[in-house]
């Protein structure tokens, strides 16, 4: 078994795991964990690679400051909810060479005011069909600081056979729309198009910014 702390050059001189004596947890960053990201394509795997996508996002999320000049987390204790504690507590003690140290710490139950000390990035993404689809969502997301609610629940509400097959159905709710004659495909692609456009769109005004003013900001998870 590979010892992930020795693979990725986290050594013992570098994980001072003092309690700081702000209250707040701060974000002073001395490795990070770079991934390199392919993500498999076909419309069977679309919602379970979103999945993985959202938890890339989450990760990420969990162990960034606020700013790129901010010792600040992101996110608040308050806000880290499911699996976003846990990747606080990896970036907080990830760093730990003792392999029964760092076990204990991971499994404390309440929050620490650790600071973090590892940083998880995504790095590079590929992948193909559905994999591409989810992958270009969480480059956005990852580029402006935005989420991907959207894109969860597209997947969820639109992933349906019943909606996608090339018929009246697929079209009754959209606008321009009219089915070929003859047919030429079983799904009707052109149906998820749209809705895919519309949740790329709707990212950058889920969080009441408009487009200008997310351009000109840096984000800090890249």
């Amino acid at each position: 078994m590979i010892d992930v702390t020795s693979h990725f050059g986290l050594n013992e001189e570098s994980t001072n795991t003092a309690v700081p004596t702000s209250e707040t947890v701060k974000v002073i960053p001395e490795r990070e964990v770079r991934f390199a990201v392919v993500m498999y394509g076909g419309v069977s795997l679309a919602i379970y690679i979103n999945g993985v996508a959202q938890e890339l996002l989450n990760i990420v999320r969990a162990t960034a400051a606020k700013a790129v000049d901010s010792d600040e987390p992101l996110l608040s204790e308050e806000e880290l909810s499911g699996a976003t504690s846990v990747y606080r507590k990896l970036g907080q003690y990830f760093a730990i060479q003792d392999k029964e140290a760092r076990g204990k710490n991971l499994k404390q139950a309440n929050p620490t005011k650790e600071p973090i000390r590892v940083r998880f990035i995504v790095d590079v993404i590929s992948g193909t069909s559905a994999g591409g689809i989810n992958g270009v969502f969480l480059a956005k997301a990852l580029a402006r600081n935005q989420g991907m609610d959207g894109l969860k629940k597209l997947w969820l509400s639109e992933g349906d056979l019943g909606k996608l097959l090339n018929d009246k159905r697929s079209i009754q709710d959209l606008r321009g729309f009219k089915l070929k004659q003859p047919q030429e495909s079983l799904l009707n692609s052109q149906r998820m198009y749209r809705k895919l456009l519309e949740a790329l769109d709707n990212m950058d005004t889920a969080r009441g910014e408009n487009t200008s003013e997310v351009d000109k900001k840096l984000s800090p998870l890249v």
